[in-house]
Formats: C-alpha cells, structure tokens, sequence
C-alpha cells in the first residue's frame, strides 16, 4: 500500500510524502503547555491538549499518519515604484491552499481506497487540532527552523502540508531529520517585530503575519510594524539560505495574478463586495474578509507616504464605517502637521461615541 500511495501522490504533483505512527506527539505537547506558560499560543490554534498531541483523540480508529507537502514557491518582478501599493504573502498567491490539498488529499486516497476497501480516512490541513509540522518532522518531511517552519533539503520552507489519519497500519519512515539551521540567524536578526527568539520559540502576537490578520485593534507599534504589508509576511522565509535556489513551483494552481498580489491601495480600498469575492474570495487572503484587508492598506498608506496615498486618506474620511475613518485619522496623523489639522477638522464632523473611540485609541500601548 505504501508504494502505491507514493506512486499515486506523484500523479498529483504532491512533492513531499512521508508516513508515521498515530502515537502521542509528546515534543509538540510539551511546547504547546510552554506556549500557554508564556502567553505565546497562536490564535488560530484551535486549544485541546489532549487533540492537538494524540491522534487517537481526534479519531480512535486512527494507526498511521500520512503526511504530505507541496512546494509553492513562485517569482515575480514587482516594478521599482511601490509607494502606491501594498504587498501580500506568498501563502496567498494563487488559489486557497486549503481546497487545493483537500482536493489533492481526497482525490489520492479515493484512488487508494479503492484498490483497498477496508482503508479509511480523515483529510486535514491547517484546519484540524493536530500540528501539521509536527506531523511532517515526525515523517521525515524535513525539520524545525529557527524560523518555525519546516525545512526541506531540496524544497526549502515554501512548503504547504497536510496530513491523513487512516486505519490500516502503514510503515513508517526511517527517522526525523537533523537541523541543518547551525550558526545561522538570519530570520532571527531580520524579523522587524522580534517575534523570533532562539532558544524562546515564537513570539506567535508580534508576527507580521498575525496581525495582518488580526480582528481586534492595532495598535500604533503594531502599524507601524506591518509597514506595505496587506496579508501575511514572508521576510524570515526570504533571507533564509535553504530557500535561495532557482527551483520553483509546478502548481499552476498557486501561480501569482501580479494585480492581486501586489494590488495598489486605492483598488483595495475602491472595492466592493462582489470585486473582493472575485479577486480574493478563493485565496487564503480572503479568510478574514474584505474590511481586514482594507484597514491594512489604510495602514500601509500611513506607513508608505506619498501624496497619492495622503490624497486617498483623506477620501478615506468619507467612508460610512466609524472604524475604517477612525484607522484613516491615525495614519493621517503619520504625516504630521498637515495630517493633524486635517484629523481635527474631521473630529468635529464625528458623534461623541467615535470621538470617545479616538481618544481610547490614544491611550493604547504604542500611541504617542
């Protein structure tokens, strides 16, 4: 069965494949209970102990582990003028990589499952209480980088995994692999926010990442820290040297649209429902929704200055939603002398409601 399912996983340009038990992942219990220890948990972990480390938990029926990657690196050139625009992650390039593993997943194991009747499975992929990573270093995918992705000798860390529980009893691979990370801090000394620690683990709340994401208030300091970021970061994966070799994706599927990936801010924040579900709504960008991602190009427009940008602010100060204007006033602000007369003329326009809101938003860590 083993090689049938590699074999069958090749026709479907799934690059990385490796096998383990359903055993207890004790390393990955003992971080979580750390994390939790130190306040470092993600917010996208869906929190139960006993299911995020014990495979039996979320399946008792569950004997091997599948575990799958797929290589989603691709290039672009972006033009030198990039002050109108923002950027977005590599994660979000092409389509979801959720539904494009899922569909890779189930589509495998119908093959397989139909050569043997009396294997049963369950698909999941950054969506389900286990830890992908920890699945994929346990089946020999590659290793923890200081940058908390795993790293593939040939592949690098631009890789998107899932993994399958399955039934039937399936030999495993021969063992994890050795960090090949040594000396090297790079992703370490080039995070803007310090959300990298060696030897402290992850400092989940002051990535970039997150707080592109982020639902509730940002602060000043974490702003300023997203600089032209719309969606995600990529920066400790773009100076890490075991991603510095030309090869590149063959999914057609995570191709770039260079209009979506680098859209200009007065697109973003021009758009309306049906163009957001259009042009983001099958990308990973679109989780979030519409509003996340044009309070970030509010932002990146305060941190990005140009007189196209000032211009669109103050467009911005029309818009009919109080924290889409409350976010223009504080990037307004970033320009000084001219924001802030501007912000005080628009204050004396707004309900005591939002002008009590303004205030708050003052007191907050990270206002001047």
């Amino acid at each position: 069965m083993k090689d049938r399912i590699i074999e069958e996983a090749k026709k479907l340009n799934i690059d990385l494949i490796g096998f383990t038990n359903a055993d207890v992942f004790h390393e990955a219990k003992s971080a979580i209970e750390d994390r939790i220890d130190k306040e470092n948990l993600s917010p996208f972990l869906p929190l139960d102990l006993e299911k995020n480390t014990n495979p039996l938990k979320v399946w008792d029926e569950a004997k091997s582990i599948i575990s799958i990657g797929i290589f989603y690196k691709h290039d672009i050139l972006f033009g030198e003028d990039e002050s109108n625009g923002g950027k977005i992650s590599r994660v979000a390039w092409g389509k979801d990589y959720h539904i494009v593993l899922m569909d890779k997943m189930n589509r495998l194991m119908s093959t397989i499952q139909a050569i043997y009747p009396q294997l049963e499975y369950k698909p999941f992929t950054d969506s389900g209480f286990l830890l992908d990573r920890a699945i994929a270093e346990r089946s020999g995918l590659g290793y923890y980088g200081k940058n908390g992705f795993i790293i593939n000798p040939l592949y690098g860390s631009y890789i998107f995994l899932g993994h399958i529980l399955v039934n039937v009893d399936i030999e495993e691979n021969a063992k994890k692999m050795n960090s090949k990370c040594g000396p090297c801090k790079r992703c370490i000394t080039a995070c803007p926010t310090g959300a990298l620690e060696e030897g402290q683990g992850f400092r989940s709340k002051k990535c970039i990442s997150y707080l592109t994401q982020k639902k509730e208030f940002l602060n000043r300091e974490e702003r300023k820290s997203l600089g032209n970021s719309l969606y995600g970061c990529d920066i400790c994966q773009e100076v890490c040297p075991m991603n510095k070799g030309s090869l590149l994706s063959k999914e057609g599927q995570f191709a770039p649209d260079l209009s979506t990936v680098k859209p200009k801010l007065k697109d973003l924040l021009k758009m309306d429902n049906k163009t957001f579900k259009k042009n983001y709504g099958s990308t990973a960008a679109g989780w979030r929704g519409k509003k996340n991602l044009q309070r970030n190009a509010i932002i990146v427009a305060g941190n990005v200055q140009s007189e196209e940008n000032f211009r669109l602010l103050i467009d911005t100060l029309k818009d009919n939603r109080p924290d889409i204007r409350l976010y223009a006033m504080l990037s307004l602000l970033e320009y000084g002398e001219k924001g802030r007369v501007l912000v005080e003329k628009s204050l004396v326009l707004e309900d005591e409601e939002f002008k009590q809101k303004y205030v708050e938003s003052g007191k907050l860590k990270g206002e001047d």
